[in-house]
């Protein structure tokens, strides 16, 4: 059984699109295309229904559970990545429960629940 890495990250607050000078983008485009390294794919799976969305607050960074919904979306999800094919390395998820269950769910459905 492949074992699957899941790491919780607490990612600095991205640039804004001000901050970005474009030119830097489209040289690490072009040194992208030049390189022979092989194809990396990076799926990202948004956390199922929260308790919240379900009767339409909004969650931001307040740490509510998945609903029963939520968890059959994870589920599905996982189904589905794993019908498609797909196997991963590597997971991050942020340290909000509805994302880490989330991330469990979507790898025990692949076949990848041997994680840590």
């Amino acid at each position: 059984m492949t074992r699957t890495t899941v790491k919780t990250i607490n990612a600095p607050k991205p640039p804004s699109l001000d901050e970005i000078d474009m030119k830097d983008v489209y040289k690490v485009n072009e040194k992208i295309k030049e390189s022979k390294t092989d194809v990396v794919k990076v799926v990202f799976v948004r956390h199922g229904e929260s308790t919240w969305n379900k009767c339409g607050k909004f969650t931001g960074w307040i740490d509510v559970p998945l609903s029963d919904g939520g968890r059959q979306e994870s589920k599905d999800a996982g189904k589905a990545l794993k019908d498609l094919g797909y196997e991963f390395d590597v997971a991050y998820t942020s340290m909000l429960d509805r994302a880490t269950e989330t991330c469990d769910l979507v790898l025990e459905n692949m076949g990848l629940g041997d994680h840590t």
